[in-house]
């Protein structure tokens, strides 16, 4: 069995990242929120950055993820783009996100490839069937199961209003979106891991990651 392809943002990061200066406080926030007490009673798992077009939302977390500049490891990464369909489909989503945190947690890796989790490796092959299932059983299961890191982790995921222009191929198939997904979900990560969003200030994406 092959593990999927990540989606590649390295050529998106670096063209969002140029000219980047300042926001050492914002990054200063997200250092604190995301390094905050993971226990039971611990921070919200989820953080959205909200600002209108052209702030700077995506530039800034480019230079997150590049150069850590929060100080927390960034274990996945999404860049939502409306003009690269494959970023705005929630399927292709989870199967980049697995991978990467296949790449960074060995412990998620192996969970994945052993002989019993024949049924996650089928979900991963075919997200976009179910790709609220796939996300659910394939991805945050397995992470909850494993050992947690000796501190938390960064999930980040850029633009997610451009999220809300995903549309499924087949008319008979549910509408779920990235934000949809994440919306259902955020708030059962284990606690190792954050999701940090950006999005432009919109109720259809504040209500479903906020709740």
């Amino acid at each position: 069995w092959s593990w999927p392809q990540p989606l590649d943002f390295g050529p998106y990061r670096s063209f969002r990242r140029e000219g980047f200066v300042g926001r050492s406080w914002l990054f200063e926030e997200v250092r604190t929120w995301a390094m905050a007490d993971v226990v039971a009673a611990g921070p919200p798992r989820a953080q959205l950055i909200e600002a209108e077009y052209g702030v700077g939302k995506s530039a800034f977390l480019a230079e997150l993820v590049v150069t850590r500049a929060a100080g927390v490891p960034v274990v996945a990464q999404h860049f939502c783009q409306f003009d690269a369909i494959a970023t705005l489909a929630p399927g292709r989503f989870v199967s980049s996100i697995a991978a990467q945190l296949a790449a960074a947690l060995p412990a998620y890796r192996a969970a994945i490839e052993a002989e019993e989790a024949a049924g996650l490796r089928q979900l991963l092959e075919a997200p976009d069937n179910d790709p609220i299932g796939a996300f659910d059983q394939a991805v945050l299961a397995p992470l909850e199961a494993i050992a947690p890191p000796a501190s938390p982790l960064l999930l980040v995921v850029d633009a997610l209003d451009e999220a809300l222009e995903h549309r499924p191929s087949n008319d008979k198939a549910a509408h779920v979106t990235i934000v949809s997904l994440l919306g259902q979900r955020a708030q059962r990560f284990p606690r190792w891991l954050r999701l940090l969003a950006t999005s432009r200030t919109l109720t259809a994406v504040r209500k479903p990651v906020r709740k």
